[in-house]
């Protein structure tokens, strides 16, 4: 945004002129929608949106234009007007600060690793700008773009501050900052903390335990805690009356060997938690949230697992394998138990394969009236025996959605149709499953062979309470939809579309 050239119509400057005449509010929220470039700009129109300008609680040094980021030089000259812009607001509040930046350097550049260090100094200095502001959001994120691998390995570590764990006016803080090592036992013996939400991303920890130790004793008023890709985070052990959401992601090449929560009134638990193989044997995992409503847990079971009593259950999310566990089908059993109450489950074709083996006897989940089965490779020979034993333990199923992965190529779902056409509707009709009878909404996607269009089949001719249900078909199926609707279909009430998905599109 220009200023205005002389001879600018009287039109153009009563425009700009209501913009300056609104409340110190609203203009601060218009401005807070916008990266601190363009805030910029807007303080050169005139005095009162400098004092805007100057005033807005809320900082977004995001979205920087390319010619101001690409060398070093360049991030030089950034940084030092937005230090400017920080002494000329003085201590005005801030309420949000956000920042978004990538120390890039191309091959050839000199003094790399001293180059960065100052980067990352200065961008610390602004939180600490910040604080001296009564900030109550921090959200940041850093990261470098190292030319060589060489460059990458000699990257040092910078002690984040911990005045930010002890900040009296913090409610959020969000960091995503590899080279930033967090020195627990600096800020776990401060007092009340009062951070609301945390979450913590590819950082490095000291002191796995104080820093434990600090969530549950300080930080009283926490209630979401995120903790992804956490370096030296080996054992998580809280305790906390406040939590509400917990959540941890860790891939395989890190070391958490241990997971405790224990909150009354934690209602969400993320897992995802991987390892190398062969499965660690002293790993655990033990839940005590009585109040739970929503798991979402990826990855593996354990010969150490308890998810104690989860009586308010309503969503579960898995996508689990039991490979490596001792007595597998005991651990299966276990689990599957410990969410009867869940209402709603959402699985993977893989996972169903996995945890619903050709014979097993799944315990009898009665209040799961919603499925969500995510297919990745067809719904194959091998996929439709663990649907029937998992459909034995749902008596009361009144939506079943198969579903293809977004995620799955596209020739994938056209391919080994020889190894998905073994079922009939005899099969089926065998399995003698209940749910078919309460049934109320489908949606099948078929993939490859003829397994998905023979269940689809059967459901419309013996769902009785059957009130919609939805086909997606690939283009070379169609015969398999003029088959589907000439079927007697037992519910004089059912809709059913059918819809075409080429190229992973979907379409009529």
């Amino acid at each position: 945004m220009e200023p205005l050239a002389e001879g600018a119509s009287a039109n153009l400057n009563v425009t700009l002129d209501r913009f300056s005449a609104l409340p110190r509010e609203v203009a601060h929220h218009i401005l807070s929608l916008l990266p601190i470039s363009d805030i910029t700009r807007v303080g050169m129109l005139s005095q009162k949106c400098r004092a805007f300008y100057l005033s807005t609680p809320t900082l977004n040094f995001t979205e920087f234009p390319s010619e101001s980021t690409r060398t070093f030089n360049s991030r030089l000259e950034l940084m030092a007007s937005l230090d400017k812009f920080f002494m000329r607001r003085h201590h005005n509040k801030v309420q949000s600060f956000s920042l978004d930046w990538v120390s890039e350097f191309e091959l050839g550049e000199t003094d790399i690793e001293s180059c960065c260090s100052v980067e990352k100094s200065r961008v610390l200095g602004w939180i600490e700008n910040a604080l001296t502001c009564n900030v109550e959001k921090l959200d940041y994120f850093f990261t470098t773009a190292m030319p060589t691998l060489d460059d990458i390995i000699s990257e040092t570590q910078i002690d984040f501050p911990s005045s930010v764990f002890v900040s009296g006016s913090l409610r959020s803080l969000s960091l995503d900052m590899k080279c930033a090592t967090l020195k627990a036992s600096t800020f776990s013996a401060s007092s009340i903390c009062n951070l609301v939400f945390l979450k913590l991303r590819s950082v490095t920890m000291e002191d796995d335990e104080g820093f434990c130790k600090w969530i549950c004793f300080c930080c009283r008023n926490i209630k979401e805690l995120r903790l992804e890709c956490v370096i030296g985070l080996r054992k998580i052990d809280i305790e906390s009356s406040s939590l509400e959401s917990f959540g941890v992601e860790c891939p395989s090449c890190y070391d958490l060997c241990h997971v405790k929560i224990s909150g009354e009134n934690v209602e969400d638990v993320h897992i995802n938690w991987n390892f190398n193989a062969p499965l660690p044997r002293t790993n655990s995992l033990e839940i005590f949230a009585p109040n739970l409503k929503g798991l979402n847990w990826v990855g593996y079971m354990m010969n150490h697992q308890n998810l104690g009593e989860l009586n308010c259950l309503e969503e579960v999310q898995i996508s689990l394998m039991a490979d490596g566990v001792d007595d597998p089908e005991s651990k299966i059993h276990e689990f599957l138990s410990s969410i009867r109450s869940a209402k709603t489950l959402r699985i993977d074709q893989g996972t169903t394969k996995n945890l619903f083996k050709d014979g097993y006897t799944p315990p009898i989940l009665h209040e799961l009236c919603y499925l969500n089965v995510t297919i990745w490779s067809g719904i194959d020979d091998k996929v439709v025996p663990a649907l029937a034993s998992l459909f034995k333990g749902l008596p009361n199923l009144t939506t079943l959605e198969l579903t293809v992965s977004d995620q799955l190529p596209f020739f994938f779902r056209t391919a080994n149709a020889a190894t998905s056409s073994g079922f009939d509707r005899q099969y089926w009709e065998r399995q003698h499953l209940e749910f078919v009878s309460q049934l109320k909404y489908a949606i099948i996607e078929l993939t490859n062979g003829s397994n998905g269009f023979v269940l689809a089949k059967y459901l419309l001719e013996r769902a009785q309470n059957l009130e919609e249900m939805l086909v997606i078909c690939l283009p070379n199926q169609w015969n398999f939809a003029r088959k589907l609707r000439s079927s007697r279909i037992i519910s004089s009430n059912a809709a059913v579309g059918y819809l075409e998905k080429s190229g992973g599109r979907t379409g009529f």
